[in-house]
């Protein structure tokens, strides 16, 4: 029994090589987009922290507007250095008369330990006095 020719089994090393190349392409796209999405996810990790960080000086000066400040000492204070989310965070208050009766801005900016310089977070809001 004669079965002919026995035909090529597998893949060429031309295929293979063509194969790996496509592979790697789209690995390089994965990896670039799972790289942003991290990028990203820290970007409001650090944003979401600063703007709680704001909203509490806020709500201590708020209190202050509304007479209702504790006995602390540093309590509404203009601006200070506070732990949060495993960093130390820097902020300020700045408070400025505004259009209207008794109505004061106030903006709270907040700075991350990493950048001292960039705000990474900043709210503002008018309280009567």
């Amino acid at each position: 029994m004669n079965q002919g020719p026995v035909g090529n089994r597998g893949f060429t090393l031309i295929e293979t090589l063509v194969a790996l190349l496509v592979v790697a392409i789209a690995y390089t796209g994965v990896a670039a987009a799972v790289s942003q999405f991290v990028d990203q996810r820290i970007l409001l990790v650090e944003r979401h922290t600063s703007h709680r960080i704001a909203w509490n000086r806020l709500m201590e000066q708020y209190l202050v507007a509304r007479g209702a400040a504790p006995e602390e000492s540093n309590f509404a204070e203009k601006n200070g250095v506070v732990s949060a989310n495993g960093g130390q965070w820097r902020w300020q208050i700045d408070a400025r008369q505004a259009e209207g009766q008794g109505l004061v801005r106030y903006q709270v900016d907040v700075f991350s330990a990493a950048d001292s310089d960039r705000v990474s977070g900043s709210l503002t809001a008018f309280f009567t006095r």
